[in-house]
């Protein structure tokens, strides 16, 4: 069905973009700005293990740690083998 198709090709444009932007705020050391980011992409997708990751990224350099724990824990469930969220969650879990 071609409206379906659209709105997955869409859907899976905003996510990407969002995901490259908090990526970059990130890397800027613009953590709450990539928060709102990560927060606007889930919005659109909750099954998004990135956007939860980095999410969980941001927070921890905030040291909000249980917070960051929280995303770990959500990307983890959605995509088990993402070690990327193990090894970030293992360093915030030897920050408690």
């Amino acid at each position: 069905h071609q409206s379906t198709k659209q709105h997955y090709g869409r859907h899976t444009f905003y996510t990407l973009r969002h995901y490259i932007i908090d990526m970059t705020l990130e890397k800027l050391g613009r953590n709450n700005e990539a928060i709102a980011c990560c927060d606007r992409a889930l919005k659109i997708n909750s099954e998004n293990f990135k956007a939860w990751n980095n999410k969980g990224l941001c927070l921890s350099n905030l040291n909000r740690i249980e917070e960051a724990l929280r995303c770990y824990n959500e990307a983890l469930k959605i995509n088990p083998g993402d070690e990327r969220a193990r090894e970030y969650k293992e360093a915030c879990l030897q920050k408690l």
